[in-house]
């Protein structure tokens, strides 16, 4: 009806109340600087590969759900992490970090890659996931990953087969005769999941 919570405004009046007591400390600071989380336009705007297909409706996978679970996953960890974007990377700032994660960062250009080859080079930790490198930085697909040589590995393929699966059940099945009645079982990843095969000498 538009009225407003007492408890909800009394509440948050204490919170400012605290904020106010730290808040000489909070301006003026620059953040401790141990992990970047790549944040990547390019992306954002070019990357359309994830598309779920199922019963009748689509969901667009979009890039931003690999930037949220990497912001979950530092937060819960407690390091100190900032979010940067390519230019960061590109203006040489990246040096400043001791670990980069790039999470789904489908589009990357060839500079882009050779600071991120520099920075490890020099001792950095870097953290991919999915299909990091896999397009350039106009999102035309590239045949291998941008970083393959740090990688340790190359791209084979897309597996899709999963794709469908919104929920079920994987059962390994041992060989004894209780498991020969038992249902095939598929595995509940919805994928689609990157494949990929070790280099020489890995």
């Amino acid at each position: 009806d538009g009225s407003l919570n007492h408890l909800d405004l009394t509440n948050t009046g204490q919170a400012f109340v605290e904020i106010t007591k730290i808040e000489p400390y909070l301006s003026d600071r620059q953040s401790v600087k141990s992990i970047a989380i790549l944040y990547s336009e390019n992306t954002r705007l070019y990357d359309y590969h994830d598309v779920i297909e199922h019963s009748g409706y689509n969901r667009r996978r979009s890039f931003s759900e690999g930037l949220l679970g990497a912001l979950e996953l530092c937060n819960h960890s407690k390091y100190p992490f900032d979010t940067i974007s390519e230019d960061h990377i590109l203006e040489g700032d990246l040096s400043q970090y001791e670990s980069l994660i790039l999470p789904n960062i489908a589009c990357l250009s060839d500079v882009m890659a050779s600071k991120i080859q520099a920075f490890v080079h020099a001792g950095g930790l870097l953290f991919v996931s999915h299909r990091t490198g896999l397009k350039d930085d106009g999102g035309y697909d590239l045949p291998n990953f941008q970083l393959a040589k740090l990688l340790g590995c190359d791209f084979v393929r897309m597996r899709n087969e999963y794709e469908p699966n919104v929920w079920g059940g994987y059962l390994n099945r041992f060989e004894h005769p209780a498991w020969n009645t038992m249902p095939d079982a598929d595995l509940s990843f919805m994928g689609p999941f990157v494949e990929t095969i070790p280099k020489d000498g890995m």
